[in-house]
C-alpha cells in the first residue's frame, strides 16, 4: 500500500517551466488590465454624454419653471391691484359714512371725490385683470 502512495508524489516544475507559468500569468493580468481600462474608458465616455444630456434637460425645465413663475407673479400682481383698490374703496366708504354721521360736509365731499377716483382705478385694474392672460403671456419689457 505504501508503494501506491509513493507513486502519487507530485512532480516539481523546472525553473524554465516555472518562468513560463509566471510569464503566462503576467500576460493574462496585462491583457485583463488592458481590457478593463478600455471598457472603463467607453463607460466613462457614455456617462459623460448621459450627464450632458440630463444637464440640458434640467436646464430647459429650469427655464420653463422661471417663465411660469414670471407669468404667475404677473397675474398675481394684477389680481392684487384689484383687491387693494377694493380695500381702499371699503375704507374710504367707511370714513365717508363716519364723516356724514358727524355732519362734516367738506370731509364727505373729499371722500366722495376720492371714491370716484378709486372707482376709475378699479375699472382700469379690472380690465387689466380680465386681460391678465394675454398681458402676462407676452414677453416682459426689457
Amino acid at each position: 500500500m505504501r508503494g501506491a502512495m509513493v507513486s502519487v508524489v507530485r512532480r516539481r516544475l523546472s525553473a524554465v517551466e516555472y518562468r513560463k507559468v509566471w510569464a503566462w500569468a503576467l500576460a493574462g493580468l496585462a491583457t485583463s488590465a488592458l481590457i478593463s481600462s478600455v471598457t472603463l474608458a467607453i463607460v466613462s465616455e457614455s456617462s459623460d454624454e448621459d450627464r450632458d444630456a440630463l444637464r440640458a434637460v434640467v436646464d430647459d425645465q429650469e427655464d420653463q419653471l422661471h417663465e411660469l413663475q414670471r407669468k404667475l407673479d404677473c397675474r398675481y400682481n394684477l389680481g392684487a391691484d384689484v383687491t387693494s383698490i377694493q380695500a381702499d374703496i371699503f375704507v374710504t366708504t367707511a370714513l365717508a359714512l363716519a364723516a356724514a354721521g358727524r355732519a362734516e360736509a367738506d370731509a364727505v365731499r373729499l371722500y366722495t371725490q376720492h371714491l370716484e377716483q378709486l372707482a376709475k382705478e378699479l375699472d382700469q385694474a379690472s380690465i387689466l385683470r380680465a386681460d391678465a392672460v394675454s398681458i402676462c403671456d407676452t414677453d416682459p419689457p426689457r
